[in-house]
Parts: C-alpha cells; sequence; structure tokens
C-alpha cells in the first residue's frame, strides 16, 4: 500500500505535524511510505529528517513564493504523481494548507475523505476510523467505500517515532505556474511561534480586564518558551491581534500544556483547545465552564496568580 505524505516548510522548518503523519502511516499494516517536503530547509532540519524518517522523502528544494496559491501545490503534488506513481492512501498533517489540499487531493484520486481523525484506523479493509465532530463536541466512526483514501490528521493524534529508517534526497521538477493570485502586502504576526506549532501556550480572556494588563502573561509565556493567545472577544475588543485568537473561528491548537487565564470557556473557545494534552484554568469563578475541561484549575485572582507562576517558572530556568 503506497501511502502519500506532504508538507510544505516555514522559515527553513518542517512542521510537527509531518512527522506526525510520517509516524501515522508507517504504523498501518502494509504501507510503504513515499513523501514530498517542499520548500527550503536548514542543516538542522536535514538532520531531523533522518532522525524521524520512514520510508522514501523527497525534497523540492525551491523557494515557495506562491504559498497561498493552492493551485500551485496542486500542480506540483500531481506531477510527483505522475513521476512516481499514485499513491493507495494519503495522510496529512494538521495545517492551514493542508486543510484546502485534502478535499482537492482527494477529488483527483477519487478517493473518500475524512477531516480531524483522531487515531489509528480500527480497520483498514474497508476503511473505518475515528474522527471529531460538530466542533470536537463528539467523535464519530467513519466507514468509507471507496478503495483510497485521504486522511487529515487532528493535531497531537499521536506522537513521531525516531526511527531513522527513511530515505532523503532531492526532487527537481518544473516550478508549478500559478492561476493568477496577486500578492498586494504581506503582514506577518510578532509572535516568535505560530501558535498551530506551538507546544506552550499562555492565553487570556476578558477576565485579563484589559491590554494593559498583559505583561505578566506576556512574562509567563516568555518563561515558559510558549506563545500566547486569547479568546475572541479578546481579539474583537481590539486588546489582542486577530491572529491570536483560539477557538472554533480562529486558531485551532494541540499544545502540551495550554494555561487559561481569565477565560470562562465558552463552547467555540472550548472547541479549538480540545486537542491540547494537558490544559490548566484561572478564573475567579470556580462554576465557570473552563474548569469543566480543565485538567488543573486554580480559583483565585488572575493578576494574583501570575506574577507567583511567573516568578516559580523562571527558577525553573
Amino acid at each position: 500500500m503506497k501511502t502519500f505524505v506532504f508538507t510544505t516548510t516555514r522559515d527553513n522548518k518542517v512542521p510537527r505535524s509531518f512527522f506526525e503523519a510520517l509516524t501515522y502511516g508507517g504504523s498501518l499494516e502494509g504501507s510503504e511510505i513515499i513523501a514530498l517536503v517542499a520548500g527550503p530547509l536548514s542543516q538542522d532540519q536535514e538532520t531531523e529528517m533522518q532522525k524521524f524518517g520512514r520510508g522514501q522523502i523527497f525534497h523540492f528544494n525551491q523557494a515557495l513564493p506562491q504559498w497561498y496559491d493552492t493551485f500551485y501545490y496542486l500542480h506540483l503534488i500531481q506531477s510527483f504523481f505522475d513521476e512516481k506513481g499514485e499513491p493507495d492512501l494519503v495522510v496529512l498533517g494538521a495545517s492551514e494548507i493542508n486543510q484546502v489540499l485534502g478535499p482537492q487531493i482527494a477529488l483527483k484520486l477519487s478517493a473518500g475523505y475524512v477531516a480531524r481523525v483522531i487515531s489509528l484506523p480500527i480497520q483498514q479493509a474497508p476503511w473505518r476510523v475515528k474522527r471529531y465532530a460538530y466542533s470536537g463536541k463528539i467523535i464519530s466512526h467513519v466507514e468509507l467505500k471507496t478503495e483510497k483514501a485521504v486522511f487529515l490528521l487532528s493535531a497531537n493524534v499521536l506522537s513521531p517515532i525516531e526511527l531513522g529508517a527513511g530515505n532523503f534526497e532531492l526532487w527537481n521538477a518544473l516550478p508549478a505556474k500559478g492561476e493568477g493570485v496577486e500578492v498586494l502586502e504581506i503582514k506577518r504576526p510578532e509572535s516568535k511561534q505560530l501558535l498551530t506549532e506551538a507546544r506552550i501556550i499562555v492565553s487570556g480572556g476578558r477576565g485579563m480586564r484589559g491590554p494593559e494588563y498583559w505583561k505578566p502573561l506576556e512574562e509567563l509565556a516568555e518563561a515558559l518558551g510558549g506563545a500566547t493567545a486569547c479568546s475572541r472577544p479578546v481579539s474583537d475588543e481590539g486588546w489582542r491581534p486577530h491572529h491570536e485568537h483560539v477557538g472554533q473561528t480562529g486558531k485551532i491548537v494541540a499544545p502540551d500544556l495550554y494555561i487559561a487565564c481569565g477565560i470562562s470557556g465558552a463552547i467555540q473557545h472550548l472547541a479549538g483547545i480540545s486537542g491540547s494534552r494537558v490544559i490548566v484554568a484561572i478564573n475567579k469563578d470556580p462554576e465557570a465552564p473552563i474548569f469543566q475541561a480543565a485538567h488543573y484549575g486554580i480559583v483565585g485572582d488572575v493578576h494574583k496568580v501570575l506574577p507567583v507562576l511567573v516568578e516559580a517558572a523562571r527558577r525553573l530556568k
């Protein structure tokens, strides 16, 4: 069973979601991995590829000025399929570009498509998998009637396994042509980390009272080596930039640790953080819904609790 895995690079790095997809595909019975990494890589990242690699990994080592144009990637992937053969299964890690590409690749392959897959298949013939549905409120079982399949994984489905069993080599192809998309301006977020890649996130809600009280939250994120985020009301009020908004209508995140500061826990916000391994909630209201989703809770004034946590985090360094 030929299994195709795809990713793009960002800032010369490969996202963790790619290694999750490699591990997922490599865990299936009879799976032969063939993967494509598009974009430049640093030397350190090539070393990572050797550590976590599986099967045949091909590197399209060119700048990706047309990252905003999904047709660019569709042309690129089709060229890859024309040369290497069409796969039986496509496994895509959780990323913004893969969310768009997944259904389109499925259409090209006449394959069944399942998004937000949360575990290894229950069975392979026919394919039967579990996925999040209704913004993560339920888990549904999906059975595909097609021979081929495309799976888009949820974040943190499983931890990448270090095998060092991959064959990494360059793949040359003619650059795909764009479809007339013109970029007028690019605004890069000020945050040093992408929320979708951050392993630790410290997030604030309306309980923070205003943007002028955000410094302790930022200090805690810095001390822990994490990123900052916020709830939708905070970004709507203009306290924080919209790219920090986490929730059903914002970023879907799945860090190892999510610290919710002054966030009540609306269902839309909980849908965006349901993949977090550990959730810590700080809220003065013991009845706040966030405590129902949290693994650990601190009932208290966030403005008194945060400085204590900052001091403790700094002592850990």
